[in-house]
């Protein structure tokens, strides 16, 4: 198996990246993990898909940027895909996809009624 230039940088960078960030505590893996938390994020995800069947050495991309932003009463979150799907006829395309946004009211529920 051959490694490109460009794959090892990565696939180091993964690694340096990973060793820094293991000495989190166990409340901000929770956080990481809640969706409702209340922490201001981005994310980036990389769909990449190297073959489809029946289109020959067509490959097609959708990267993901899923932000977060939280104010004291709402949480919202967005996903923005930007695509990258091949064409029988010339070059792929390239383009916005659907914008999915989901925002939720965080209510603050009296102590006396969440106690059994």
């Amino acid at each position: 198996m051959r490694i490109t230039p460009f794959a090892g940088i990565f696939l180091l960078a993964l690694i340096l990246l990973s060793l820094s960030s293991s000495n989190q505590t166990a409340e901000q893996v929770q956080m990481a993990n809640n969706p409702l938390a209340r922490a201001n994020s981005i994310g980036f995800q990389n769909y990449f898909v190297p073959y489809l069947y029946g289109m020959g050495s067509m490959t097609a991309n959708t990267l993901m940027v899923r932000p977060v932003l939280v104010t004291p009463r709402l949480v919202m979150r967005a996903t923005v895909p930007l695509v990258t799907a091949p064409c029988l006829k010339g070059d792929p395309l390239s383009g916005l996809g659907d914008i999915n946004i989901f925002a939720t009211y965080v209510w603050n529920i009296p102590k006396y009624y969440t106690d059994t």
